[in-house]
């Protein structure tokens, strides 16, 4: 509310699978926010028709998915050149190698077109993505991406042998690390590491931090709510889990789900009351916390 009124812009940028995908329910929000009158969504190639002063930046190196740990350590594109990862360092001497001899092509061969359109393909950043580890895994794409590299330098006419043997050399590397890897165990060592670190229980991404007391408090409500209306209509099996929900939440042991009970609710409630609910139990808790950070209890 208080940015609305100051006719200010904020950009925002969602992966689209982010609505109903991995949050179920949530493309309900998407969907309203498309409707709503209270503010007017235009494209960042127009915001210099409604906003005359410039200011020029310069924007951190890094992907949405890097946390400002990973920029101090620059390793802001950990899933895609991790430093630590062998797999990567092939990954990219193998593109590397195959790129010098894509720009090194007269542009005027017949076959140009086709290994160049070959090249792009084999560029897309998957294949670098699934053999992170971290927690994301894919022989499949690991294989996929390293054949493309592999085949479109095949494509390239008159090509050294010496240089063909090179890159069928980082293609097996690759791929026998992958898949010893796979078989070793190492791979679910790497992702339980990770999920270690990036999973954080709901509890204290909320109760935790001042001012979102009052989010913990309504998801709780909320699921109260629903267990008792669950076993209201004798669907205990649905009490059952929501009662399993609130422990799990109360005591830190939701970050284990495949799916978590917040995402739920979500599908559960309709938006617009969980919000509304978490906005009471804002002004509850705006009333009873003090300013120090201490008396809020544990």
């Amino acid at each position: 509310k208080d940015e609305l009124e100051t006719g200010r812009y904020i950009v925002t940028a969602m992966d689209a699978e982010t609505f109903g995908h991995h949050r179920p329910g949530l493309e309900k929000m998407l969907f309203e926010i498309f409707k709503t009158e209270e503010f007017e969504l235009i494209k960042i190639s127009d915001v210099e028709k409604y906003y005359q002063g410039k200011k020029e930046v310069t924007p951190a190196k890094a992907t949405w998915a890097s946390s400002k740990l990973d920029i101090e350590k620059n390793i802001q594109f950990l899933s895609w050149n991790d430093p630590e990862n062998i797999i990567h360092k092939w990954q990219w001497d193998l593109t590397k190698l195959v790129l010098e001899e894509v720009y090194g092509m007269d542009k005027n061969h017949a076959r140009y077109e086709l290994v160049r359109g070959k090249m792009d393909m084999a560029l897309g950043s998957d294949h670098f993505w699934w053999a992170s580890a971290k927690p994301w895994w894919s022989l499949e794409m690991i294989e996929y991406g390293a054949w493309s590299l592999l085949d479109t330098l095949r494509h390239i006419p008159d090509l050294k042998k010496e240089i063909v043997e090179e890159a069928r050399d980082y293609y097996e590397k690759i791929i026998s690390t992958a898949f010893n890897w796979q078989r070793t165990g190492k791979i679910r060592a790497m992702m339980q590491s990770q999920n270690n670190i990036l999973r954080i229980p709901f509890k204290d991404r909320t109760l935790n931090r001042p001012g979102a007391e009052n989010v913990y408090y309504a998801f709780l409500a909320m699921m109260e709510r629903l267990k008792k209306e669950a076993a209201k209509k004798g669907e205990y099996e649905q009490a059952i889990l929501w009662r399993d929900a609130i422990y799990k939440l109360k005591h830190k042991l939701d970050i284990y789900d495949t799916m978590n009970a917040i995402d739920l609710v979500r599908v559960k409630i309709p938006h617009d009351e969980v919000e509304k609910t978490i906005i009471e139990y804002e002004d509850k808790y705006r009333r009873l916390r003090g300013g120090q950070p201490e008396q809020r209890g544990s």
